[in-house]
């Protein structure tokens, strides 16, 4: 015997079973964005540490560079994020929610001072390192220099100086026109600088085993300081 269709019960999905769904969708959403988020910042400024890492020539330049187009896509997702955000405060306001509009309130000044913080550091790093692209190399004259060694400081407390967090080898520079410049090499010993060769061994012969007094002309990146070719006049 067949069943009566009118007479079997049919089930409903409640409004407030919809409105829990699709807040979750919404929290997982938001998760998943943070994270992304986080991921690329962080390779932002790996791309930034490698910039930072890389002692000499074009590679220094081009890896600055990079880090911060990349960190400026990031700021325009960050702006685009906080004019969703702004909707979302002007509805909770249309609709008197204040506990999605505080929420929401916070996100954009999360956001805001986010893309404020990269947008700074991808211009004031990638500005430099974008004229030397276009504008090239140019030739400068080294009259005099010094070497200083350092152990470095520890990079969680920016104290502790000891050896164990590897040595700081400055050579600062002294050029025809009276401008001083530095370049920092970082080893794990502090025998190692003393030991290369390229153009880490030409500086150290100028300003370590000479002691300051040989000059040198030198190709370099003026903006970021990047140094391509050196040689002892």
């Amino acid at each position: 015997m067949s069943r009566n269709p009118a007479s079997s019960p049919r089930r409903a999905s409640s409004p407030a079973q919809g409105s829990a769904g699709a807040g979750v969708l919404k929290k997982i959403a938001t998760a998943i964005g943070a994270v992304l988020v986080a991921l690329v910042i962080a390779a932002i400024a790996l791309f930034w540490f490698i910039g930072d890492h890389t002692d000499f020539g074009r590679e220094r330049v081009v890896w600055k560079t990079q880090a911060c187009g990349g960190g400026l896509v990031i700021v325009a997702g960050l702006l685009i994020a906080c004019a969703f955000a702004y909707l979302g405060v002007w509805r909770a306001k249309r609709d008197v929610d204040i506990e999605k509009d505080n929420q929401r309130s916070f996100g954009i000044v999360v956001l805001c001072v986010t893309a404020l913080f990269v947008g700074f550091q991808s211009i004031s790093r990638g500005l430099p390192a974008f004229r030397d692209l276009t504008e090239g190399t140019t030739t400068v004259t080294v009259t005099s220099c010094s070497f200083e060694q350092m152990p470095r400081s520890n990079p969680g407390t920016g104290a502790d100086r000891t050896p164990n967090n590897g040595w700081d080898n400055t050579f600062t520079m002294t050029l025809a026109d009276g401008t001083k410049r530095a370049t920092v090499i970082i080893t794990d010993d502090a025998d190692d600088i003393a030991s290369r060769g390229g153009l880490t061994g030409v500086l150290y012969e100028a300003c370590a085993s000479r002691s300051g007094s040989a000059s040198m002309a030198m190709e370099v990146y003026p903006h970021t300081w990047s140094i391509v070719d050196a040689r002892i006049d």
